[in-house]
């Protein structure tokens, strides 16, 4: 049944009538019973000040609607999901004031569950969640070339010109205001396309020299989890009323944990290495579940291999002396924990 419903969109698509498809639908409840977390967007809310249109259903059915003619299948399920993550992420504050932030990470999460369920092909797949996770990008105050050179590194010209469309409907769906969408746009056609259609000579396969997969590091190469260390190993040792400095900490990084709570547990005369070290993981995990910051580099890196792998024939991994469920939520965080 889904699978059909999916070759049900493609086709409204492909006519011309994907917004009417999606109004009938809706309104006889197939969408719903087909898609789930479409249902109840009515009920969520929006800040005014950008939405003036009112809910989130409301937004997404006038983000269809607007839709360039040139719009791919993707770009029109992007429209149809890119917000479905507010049903989550949305907050509503004491004093009024309604925030989503970070709903384009829970929108992907949810899109991704759906695509599978539609059956989706990777293709499809892919580009629908790039659309999905960087929609709040295409139209952002805070956007600049080097942000638009990194997008196209990571997913082509092609779909970044898509990505900027789709920040054009959405815009107009909501506030209205495109000043930034037409500087993105401007400053998009400004830019070398050429230089992006000429492979990267660090990207040509070496049959002398092949390899199989690429195993990154977590803390310290994707993630800049030292902060979060550096706060828990402090708030341990000041508990004990000793002093921890920033030249304390230098001192003990490069070893591993167990070692450094064994190192402190003498320094302090402390009957157990292993209390401090259970203490210690507690705070970093509480520390860590505020954001940690992508060391953005590797990650881009990283990004460029998950788009090139198929073609070399590698895979990706992550290799890390810390627990699963902390790893998978750090990269969660950053939004790469996919692509491995």
């Amino acid at each position: 049944m889904s699978t059909i419903f999916l070759n049900q969109l493609q086709k409204a698509h492909e006519t011309g009538s994907f917004a009417l498809f999606i109004k009938k639908s809706a309104a006889s409840g197939e969408l719903f019973k087909v898609i789930p977390a479409l249902k109840g967007l009515n009920l969520v809310p929006q800040n005014p000040r950008w939405h003036p249109e009112g809910d989130v259903w409301t937004h997404t059915l006038l983000v269809i609607e607007n839709l360039p003619s040139n719009a791919t299948f993707a770009m029109a399920l992007s429209a149809l999901f890119h917000d479905v993550g507010k049903a989550i992420a949305t907050v509503i504050h004491e004093t009024g004031r309604i925030t989503a932030h970070g709903h384009e990470k829970d929108s992907k999460k949810i899109t991704s569950e759906i695509l599978v369920d539609l059956g989706a092909d990777s293709k499809l797949k892919e580009d629908v969640l790039f659309l999905v996770f960087r929609h709040m990008i295409a139209h952002s105050k805070d956007t600049n070339v080097k942000t638009l050179d990194r997008l196209i590194l990571e997913a082509g010209t092609e779909l970044v010109d898509q990505l900027l469309l789709h920040g054009v409907a959405d815009v107009k769906a909501g506030c209205g205001d495109l000043t930034d969408c037409i500087r993105l746009r401007e400053l998009f056609e400004s830019m070398d396309k050429q230089r992006y259609t000429e492979r990267d000579p660090k990207f040509v396969k070496d049959e002398k020299n092949d390899f199989k997969a690429v195993i990154f590091d977590c803390d310290g190469t994707l993630i800049d989890s030292e902060g979060s260390h550096f706060y828990a190993w402090q708030k341990v040792v000041l508990n004990r009323d000793h002093h921890f400095s920033l030249e304390d900490f230098i001192q003990c990084m490069g070893n591993a944990s167990p070692a450094i709570a064994q190192k402190l547990a003498i320094k302090m005369n402390s009957p157990s290495a292993e209390e401090l070290l259970s203490e210690s993981r507690d705070y970093y995990q509480r520390h860590a579940k505020t954001g940690q910051k992508p060391i953005q580099h590797t990650v881009e890196f990283a990004l460029k291999l998950a788009k090139e792998k198929e073609r070399l024939g590698i895979k990706l991994a992550v290799a890390s002396a810390g627990k699963k469920d902390e790893i998978l939520r750090s990269l969660k965080q950053i939004g790469i924990d996919e692509i491995f």
